[in-house]
């Protein structure tokens, strides 16, 4: 499955360096992980890729 226009569109408008991720860090990679997993084939082309410890909506803002 490929990224589609709108999906591209969504996470380019964020500065995702500028939000800190829940790993501890600058969010700059969660781009790459959303596009990993949702063009992946199977499962094991997913393999390595989470968002789990990186996306809490719990902590949005902060």
């Amino acid at each position: 499955m490929s990224l589609s226009a709108l999906v591209r569109a969504e996470l380019d408008r964020h500065d995702w360096d500028s939000l800190r991720c829940g790993c501890g860090g600058p969010a700059g990679h969660v781009p790459m992980m959303f596009e990993a997993i949702i063009e992946a084939g199977t499962p094991g082309d997913m393999a390595g890729y989470t968002l789990a410890n990186h996306l809490d909506p719990r902590r949005a803002g902060r």
